[in-house]
C-alpha cells in the first residue's frame, strides 16, 4: 500500500539485507539498506579487536543519553538482533575516533611507542608503559590536561567521548620531545 509520498519500504535505503561473502570492507560500506550489525562486523573487524562491542556500548550510552542511534549511528534494534543502515553506519563507522582507539601493545616499550607514525591509544595505556622515574604521571596528565584550552593541538591528548583520556600520535611525541628530551 502506498501512501502520500511512497511508499518508505520500497526505498533501497531501507530494504533488510544480508551481508554478501565476496564483498570486501570497501564494498560493504558502500551499499544500502540494513544489514545485521554482527555480520557488518565480521567484515569490517575479523580480527575481533573488540570494535563490535564498543559500537554496542557507544549506542547503549547515548539510548541512555536520550540521544538518537537510529540517526547519529545508523543503528536500530529490530526484534532480538542490532542492525545497521549501511548510508548513516558507513558514515559514522569511517569517522568514528572512539572506533580508532587502540590498546599499547604489550611487547611495547616506552621508545617503540613513540617511534609510532600515528595512531590513537588511551592515556592509561601509554602511561603504564612510561619509564619508572618520569615526572609525569596519569593525574598530573590528566592536570595539564584539563588546565589547556586545546590539549589536544597543544600536546597531543584529549577526551573522546565513550572512550576516555587518549594520546594522538605524532602529536604527542612531538610535544614530549619539545618539553623533555
Amino acid at each position: 500500500m502506498s501512501v502520500a509520498g511512497g511508499n518508505k519500504w520500497s526505498d533501497p535505503n531501507n530494504l533488510f539485507r544480508k551481508v554478501e561473502k565476496t564483498w570486501n570492507p570497501e564494498e560493504l560500506l558502500t551499499q544500502k539498506g540494513w544489514y545485521p550489525l554482527p555480520d557488518v562486523m565480521k567484515k569490517l573487524d575479523p580480527q575481533k579487536t573488540g570494535k563490535y562491542r564498543k559500537i554496542l556500548a557507544l549506542r547503549d550510552k547515548m539510548l541512555k543519553s536520550g540521544g538518537d542511534p537510529i540517526a547519529e549511528m545508523g543503528l536500530k534494534q529490530f526484534g532480538s538482533r542490532i542492525w545497521a543502515q549501511m548510508p548513516t553506519f558507513s558514515i559514522w563507522f569511517t569517522q568514528s575516533e572512539a572506533l580508532k582507539v587502540c590498546k599499547v601493545p604489550k611487547d611495547w616499550d616506552f621508545n617503540t611507542f613513540l617511534q609510532q607514525p600515528d595512531g590513537i591509544f588511551s592515556l592509561r595505556g601509554v602511561m603504564e608503559i612510561v619509564p619508572s622515574g618520569w615526572p609525569l604521571k596519569y593525574p598530573a596528565m590528566k592536570n595539564m590536561i584539563h588546565k589547556m584550552d586545546d590539549s589536544k593541538s597543544e600536546m597531543g591528548i584529549g577526551k573522546i567521548e565513550g572512550v576516555g583520556y587518549v594520546v594522538f600520535q605524532p602529536e604527542f611525541s612531538i610535544w614530549l620531545k619539545k618539553h623533555f628530551f
